[in-house]
């Protein structure tokens, strides 16, 4: 029975729906609800500001949502993927960067989301995130040229920073999941069932 009921608990695992809500604000991209990255959803907002304004000093790794250039990576994976390719937005972030905040002024038709991870002696690595519709790419540097914990974003045109904060939004099972989940209890109770019917009659 037990084994029975680990199986059925493996069955109806939910999964992580990965489709992000998006913010907007008169029609601009101001950020996101619900971002999955690396099974954790988390809610983004864009600065167009100074660094140490948007990351509570920016001046020490504790400031940033995560702890090096993997972790950041996936972070700049998961914003292209599912905020700037968003399928039911039709794309438009994505063929228009421009739409994006603190990239409305952009010359080059590009935006570069920069995601800090670490405090360097000089200024603060960041992996850039970096939207100009095909392909998508995205980079480690640093926030170098006066873009550091004093240099302010909205100096620059077409580059914001993305803060990610862990959401409050609960993960959602999709529909396939519930399916699962539903068969798993269906197997446990014909097995129960059995159980009782051998145990009455036999």
């Amino acid at each position: 029975m037990k084994k029975l009921l680990a199986i059925a608990a493996i069955l109806s695992a939910p999964t992580v729906a990965s489709s992000a809500t998006l913010v907007t604000s008169g029609g601009i991209l101001t950020g996101a609800k619900g971002v999955d990255v690396s099974g954790t959803l988390y809610d983004v907002q864009f600065f167009d500001t100074r660094c140490m304004d948007a990351f509570s000093g920016c001046n020490a790794n504790s400031d940033f949502d995560f702890a090096n250039v993997g972790q950041a990576t996936a972070a700049a994976s998961a914003l292209l993927v599912q905020v700037f390719v968003n399928v039911p937005s039709g794309g438009q972030f994505d063929s228009n960067p421009t739409l994006t905040f603190g990239c409305t002024t952009t010359t080059s038709n590009r935006c570069i989301a920069y995601i800090p991870y670490a405090v360097l002696p000089t200024s603060v690595s960041a992996v850039g995130a970096d939207n100009y519709g095909s392909p998508l790419d995205f980079f480690d540097a640093p926030l170098g040229n006066g873009i550091d914990a004093h240099g302010s974003f909205a100096n620059v045109p077409g580059a914001v920073l993305a803060k990610f904060t862990v959401s409050a939004i609960p993960a959602v099972p999709e529909p396939a999941s519930w399916i699962m989940l539903i068969g798993g209890f269906a197997v446990v109770g014909i097995q129960m069932r059995r159980r009782r019917t051998t145990v009455n009659f036999g």
